[in-house]
């Protein structure tokens, strides 16, 4: 089986983040890495204090408190899922970049009922660059896109189609009797 080659590695700082991270919570807490999208992708083996706050403020809190290991902060991530579950919380939110979602770049938490984080799942890609101005108006675009059909453009001569109507007509006129429901 082959697998695809690392593209985003642990920088120095996630390093260090990930040590900090279980230093903090103790030598069971896990984190398994995303090497595609250069941050943890699962988070197990720790829970944080409980909160006063809101599941969603406790879960954007924690993003901020490891910005370095995720490599992006809470202001990337828009909230998509909150329900009670578990007893507690399960959040999800979507990673976005100049406005755009960002396939596949996302976070999901559980909480229990005191709003203790107790486990991170998903990934969020660090150093998105994303540009949302149009590279084309409607004009170029249409251009563009008239000019690639273009190109599987075929010319018949009217001769062709004079020659061609009759012929239709006449296979049509022969196999019609063959199309017709039986009569009993």
């Amino acid at each position: 089986m082959r697998q695809a080659a690392v593209t985003r590695q642990a920088t120095p700082a996630q390093l260090a983040a990930i040590e900090n991270f279980k230093s903090s919570y103790g030598a069971q807490a896990s984190v398994r890495w995303n090497p595609f999208a250069g941050s943890p992708d699962v988070m197990t083996g720790f829970h944080t204090a409980p909160s006063a706050d809101t599941p969603e403020n406790t879960a954007r809190a924690f993003i901020n408190q490891n910005g370095a290991l995720f490599g992006t902060d809470a202001a990337s991530l828009k909230l998509i899922s909150a329900q009670d579950g578990l007893g507690g919380h399960l959040l999800r939110f979507q990673q976005q970049a100049n406005g755009l979602d960002v396939a596949g770049g996302g976070v999901g938490f559980v909480l229990n009922s005191n709003n203790q984080i107790r486990m991170v799942m998903g990934s969020t890609f660090r150093d998105v660059q994303v540009s949302n101005s149009s590279l084309l108006d409607g004009a170029a675009a249409a251009a563009r896109a008239e000019a690639a059909i273009a190109q599987f453009a075929v010319s018949r001569s009217s001769n062709l189609e004079a020659l061609r109507t009759p012929a239709f007509d006449e296979i049509a006129k022969q196999i019609a009797p063959a199309l017709r429901a039986p009569r009993l």
